[in-house]
């Protein structure tokens, strides 16, 4: 069977990524695949706050604001409702190049590591937690009642009939905090004494309280978030490609999907590049050499044909979002960094 198209970023596994990509890179499938596996949501990284009704481009620059199409239809943003956030924890490298209170995770265990008392760990327990929903009153047939009278909102009724793709028209936003678990490991021999001086270097550096840090044996055990309030963390489109989904749970049906979820797992857990890259090169094997690289695998979720809303999705036993996250997030590990948009229309 030839490999459907999608996977296009497999073109840079020639050329290992430096390590401040890599480290991007596992963080931000490390989201796709928890956000599109448990909430059918796709992570934002630069927008925020974003609104149901929203219309945003695939570099997350806003297109239209919900207050242009539907601001007269009596439709409320920013009512949000708390969900029960994901606290299992995804294992991910402790490499990982994030910034949390403006400092990279990396470079603060390397601070608190400096003189020698603390090992930490290789894998660092990503969660989300707290977490809230905003939605369209009763649910998102509200989406419907959009201003047509406007030519600016033209696009929304195509995005809804399927005439139209390539763009996000939001009907759920996820809000919340992605919370980093992180523990180390300390010599036995260290007194109290010392013992509170290495809590007051972790909290200095992780930006925590030393409160929050939970000593049992020789082991150090603590949360830090990546953002001092919750924030527009995913977003849920209202549409998505059923052909395209499909698509690739019949593809990684059996053994494929299993082999791909392993290497994902390796591959988000990856401490070096040579780990990372045997990973990705099992990956790569799955998908084989045939691989059109043409289009990225967010702008086919959203394009496509049979486009359907997302509540029948998630109903559609056809559909394994755990093997759609998967598969998405191995496509997001060969991602090159996307370019920062210089601005964005105001919310």
């Amino acid at each position: 069977m030839r490999p459907f198209a999608l996977l296009s970023l497999l073109l840079t596994l020639a050329v290992l990524p430096l390590p401040a990509q890599a480290g991007t890179n596992q963080y931000r499938a490390a989201l796709v695949k928890l956000f599109l596996s448990n909430y059918q949501a796709f992570p934002v990284f630069r927008a925020n706050p974003v609104f149901p009704g929203d219309v945003l481009q695939l570099n997350e620059v806003r297109l239209l604001s919900y207050r242009t199409c539907y601001g007269r239809t009596g439709q409320k943003a920013g009512n949000y409702v708390a969900l029960p956030g994901y606290s299992q924890g995804l294992a991910v490298s402790s490499n990982l190049d994030v910034k949390v209170g403006g400092k990279a995770i990396d470079r603060q265990i390397a601070e608190v590591e400096a003189d020698g008392r603390l090992a930490m760990a290789k894998t660092v327990s990503l969660t989300v937690n707290p977490l809230a929903v905003d939605r369209f009153e009763p649910d998102a047939a509200a989406l419907d009642h959009w201003a047509r009278d406007n030519p600016d909102c033209k696009v929304i009724g195509d995005l809804l009939s399927g005439r139209a793709g390539g763009l996000f028209l939001v009907a759920e936003v996820l809000h919340g905090q992605v919370r980093f678990g992180l523990s180390g490991s300390f010599s036995g021999s260290l007194g109290v004494a010392a013992q509170g001086d290495l809590l007051t270097v972790v909290a200095r550096a992780f930006s925590i309280d030393k409160a929050s840090v939970t000593v049992s044996g020789s082991r150090m055990t603590f949360e830090t978030a990546d953002s001092p309030a919750p924030h527009t963390l995913a977003v849920v489109p209202a549409r998505l490609s059923h052909e395209e989904l499909a698509r690739i749970t019949y593809y990684l049906r059996g053994k494929r999907g299993a082999d791909l979820e392993i290497a994902v797992r390796e591959a988000l857990q990856a401490a070096d590049m040579s780990a990372l890259d045997a990973a990705m090169t099992r990956i790569s094997k799955i998908f084989g050499d045939d691989i059109d690289l043409k289009e990225d695998w967010a702008k086919r979720f959203v394009s496509g044909g049979d486009m359907r809303d997302i509540a029948a999705l998630r109903e559609d036993r056809e559909i394994s979002f755990r093997d759609v996250a998967n598969f998405a997030a191995a496509a997001t590990l060969f991602q090159p960094q996307p370019e920062i948009p210089l601005a964005a229309a105001a919310p």
